[in-house]
């Protein structure tokens, strides 16, 4: 409440006008129950007015300030306020929006919409630029919009359309301008528009807009709100198993998603374990789930820690891949619903259509989106100057075609990660690399001569800094390849069935293996050649010894008639000097085989001094119905190149 003593000259009041506050410009007084005041309302008006003390109840003060003052944020004003302006431009300018958008329409364009479309009332419209929000290239070409024209045109019923709608080439070459060289962009846009539009339809291949809403905001609706990531997964689990079961590749075994390190077996054969899609790779981080899951299914198996770790590796889905597929899974198993409920939902026929192509379609999209998404190969490593350290995982990206196990192989084989085939060169480089060479077995001490298949073997698949290879046989093929090798001496290696204490039993270099036994043992060329020629020497010796025996006579009585004895050879028994061998092989087998006759015969042979080796090569063949004219053409002027001999057709 005021008083009458406060209406001094600038003081504001509440009160005195009806309305607002007024502005005291002069204040007499009269007597000392009233004053004769002069103020300035809101509007500017100056007005006179007696005011008694009896009215000091309806007064009061105001503070200090401006009669219209503004402590708003401005640039939230300016905001609004361009709203507001925008949103009543039309009244000015019916064409304003096409002259402040990137879009410049053709004039038919604008007549289309301005003079067609918008007086129609209720307008039923598609936001035909959504699609192609998350796609550069579909924003680049307006391609969604361009589509959703093309087919808005082409939906209206005529007598002469014998179907409705458009086919998607009549919507390609609806959309496609002069100079534009990339028609399958609009074929990426009517698929969109075709997955998101409530009011479009299809039919095979002929699209069209109805009034009535399609079965996608269902699908939409179940993809959202129906299933949840346990569905999704599990899905994704089922269809990887499917997708592993077209080829294994070259690897023993293949193990879909294990839960724990337990449900992958600990065995000497190579195997690969795709992870579980809870454990996807980040290439970004340093340690993502999926390293954490292999390096703990590397280490650990069921009831301990694991022996043949070089045998595992591991193939992961991609982070940001993951969450496409997971996208595709969801709407494949909301068409799989609708599809499965069509009588429940009562869909018409169209819908119905709809609804099966769908299916179909988004079970494609995931069979194709898992090898796109499972993309990373982690294949653990040590270095060999630092086997204890910590383990090493190789990353790489998976890029081939065909089945993922297949896929995954190829790629570990042309990185040599993955050995389906071993040389004896590589396996004798190998061994004097690391080195994996053992005591010699006869001794104690530094000479490390000698290693066990078995052991090897067991090297082989323990130890992250050697050579992965497929199986065992693998190596037995190595050995024999370095055993049987010409130059097994600088680059081979020997072999042995064993060792009795004193020198190795069954020592074999430079020939062909029948067999290989898990207890043989590989031996360095060094130690095999000093036994070789230590034996070699005893055996001369033996030879000399008995060389120097001459003639000898049988003891005891004379013989009748006084025979002389035959004397015996001082040179020992007599040493052949020839061989020969005749083989028939097979014609579809006889290069195989004539290398292997090269191998273990002929050089065999030219091995001993002095020899002479020649190879006579005799082909005879039959026809009942006889040769043809081109068939002896042919092979007589083949016989004369290659120099035969004799070469003739007989009746």
């Amino acid at each position: 409440m005021g008083r009458l003593e406060d209406l001094t000259k600038g003081a504001r009041l509440a009160g005195v006008a009806p309305i607002g506050v007024v502005t005291v410009i002069d204040a007499e007084w009269v007597g000392s129950d009233a004053v004769n005041l002069t103020y300035e309302d809101n509007s500017g008006n100056v007005r006179r007015e007696i005011i008694y003390r009896a009215k000091e109840q309806e007064l009061s003060l105001e503070g200090d300030g401006r009669p219209w003052s503004f402590d708003a944020d401005p640039e939230l004003f300016t905001l609004v306020a361009e709203a507001k302006r925008i949103s009543l431009a039309h009244l000015f300018d019916p064409y304003l929006a096409t002259y402040t958008s990137d879009v410049d329409p053709l004039p038919h364009q604008i007549e289309a919409v301005y003079t067609e479309m918008l007086p129609r009332r209720p307008l039923r419209f598609l936001l035909a630029d959504d699609p192609g929000a998350d796609n550069p290239n579909l924003g680049r070409f307006l391609a969604a919009r361009k589509v959703a024209r093309t087919v808005y045109f082409g939906s209206a019923p005529s007598q002469q359309a014998a179907n409705k709608g458009l086919d998607d080439r009549s919507i390609k070459l609806g959309c496609i301008q002069p100079g534009e060289e990339r028609p399958a962009i609009f074929g990426d846009a009517l698929r969109k528009l075709s997955d998101q539009a409530s009011y479009l339809y299809r039919d095979g291949a002929r699209y069209w807009y109805a009034l009535q809403a399609n079965v996608n905001r269902i699908a939409r609706d179940r993809a959202e709100g129906h299933f949840n990531d346990a569905d999704v997964d599990d899905e994704i689990r089922r269809r990887l198993d499917e997708a592993l079961k077209a080829g294994r590749g070259q690897f023993a075994g293949v193990h879909p998603c294990p839960r724990s390190p337990a449900d992958v077996p600990d065995t000497d054969e190579a195997r690969l374990v795709v992870l579980d899609p809870t454990s996807p790779h980040d290439s970004k981080t340093e340690q993502s789930e999926a390293l954490k899951m292999a390096q703990q299914t590397l280490l650990e198996r069921a009831g301990g820690a694991r022996q043949h770790r070089n045998m595992l590796v591991f193939l992961a889905a991609d982070v940001t891949r993951l969450g496409e597929l997971r996208q595709a899974v969801r709407n494949h198993l909301a068409w799989q619903s609708i599809r499965d409920d069509s009588e429940s939902l009562n869909l018409d026929p169209p819908n119905a259509r709809q609804a099966e192509s769908k299916a179909a379609d988004a079970d494609e999209t995931v069979a194709s989106r898992i090898p796109e998404t499972y993309i990373w190969v982690l294949n653990p490593s040590l270095p060999p100057d630092n086997p204890r350290g910590e383990i090493q995982w190789e990353k790489a990206r998976v890029t081939a075609s065909g089945p993922l196990a297949e896929r995954v192989a190829h790629k570990l084989v042309h990185d040599e990660s993955l050995i389906p085939v071993y040389g004896g060169t590589r396996l004798r480089w190998e061994l004097d690399r690391v080195p994996l060479w053992r005591d010699n077995p006869g001794q104690a001490g530094d000479e490390k001569v000698a290693i066990s298949v078995n052991q090897l073997w067991s090297d082989i698949t323990q130890y992250l800094y050697l050579p992965r290879l497929v199986r065992r046989s693998v190596l037995e093929d190595a050995i024999r390849d370095g055993v049987q090798s010409t130059v097994w001496a600088t680059d081979g290696i020997a072999y042995a069935e064993g060792h009795d204490g004193e020198r190795y039993v069954g020592l074999r270099a430079g020939e062909m293996l029948a067999a290989i036994a898990p207890s043989g043992l590989l031996v360095h060329p060094d130690a095999a050649n000093s036994q070789i020629e230590a034996e070699q020497a005893a055996r001369a010796r033996a030879m000399e010894g008995d060389a120097g025996g001459g003639v000898t006579a049988p003891v005891g009585p004379e013989t009748e008639g006084n025979v002389d004895p035959e004397p015996t050879d001082p040179a020992g028994p007599t040493m052949p000097t020839r061989y020969y061998g005749r083989v028939t092989v097979k014609a579809d087998r006889w290069t195989r085989t004539a290398a292997d006759i090269a191998e273990a015969i002929v050089n065999q042979l030219a091995q001993a001094e002095d020899a002479k080796v020649s190879v006579t090569i005799e082909v005879e063949a039959t026809a009942d119905d006889g040769f043809d004219d081109d068939v002896r053409r042919t092979i007589t002027e083949n016989a004369a190149t290659l120099k035969f001999n004799d070469s003739d057709f007989e009746s």
